[in-house]
């Protein structure tokens, strides 16, 4: 995957509803697949920060709440290894999959701290997709 710059994946603009609403109308669809230089899409970005607003905004417009980046992150794993259980909860919401396993064998569940609100809310969306 090619790493480039994207402003949708820029903190200031993802902490501001309207401006980031603005910016998808005036980008590239595949702008919101785009990994920047860290490896991140505007969406695992949005995750590791825990702002819900922009997750919802971002897979309205189109990113892929499963996508896998070339450093095997993907936004459920993201924002579980960050502690935002309102971010896990809102991405589970959109359709992210709780069962998604990465190309290193690795589930959401893998990156959340034993015994957080993560890992318990995992392992009960877990337990009824069972």
């Amino acid at each position: 995957m090619h790493h480039a710059s994207t402003p949708l994946a820029n903190e200031h603009v993802l902490n501001e509803p309207a401006l980031l609403l603005s910016l998808i109308r005036l980008v590239d669809q595949a702008e919101l697949s785009l990994e920047h230089g860290l490896g991140k899409t505007p969406l695992v970005r949005a995750a590791e920060l825990g702002l819900v607003a922009a997750i919802r905004i971002l897979v309205d417009a189109g990113a892929d709440p499963d996508q896998e980046t070339s450093t095997a992150r993907w936004p459920l794993a993201a924002a579980a290894e960050a502690s935002h259980l309102s971010a896990v909860s809102a991405l589970v919401s959109v359709g992210a999959s709780i069962a998604h396993i990465s190309r290193i064998r690795r589930r959401a569940i893998d990156y959340a701290m034993r015994g957080s609100e993560c890992h318990s809310f995992l392992q009960n969306q877990h337990s009824l997709d069972a």
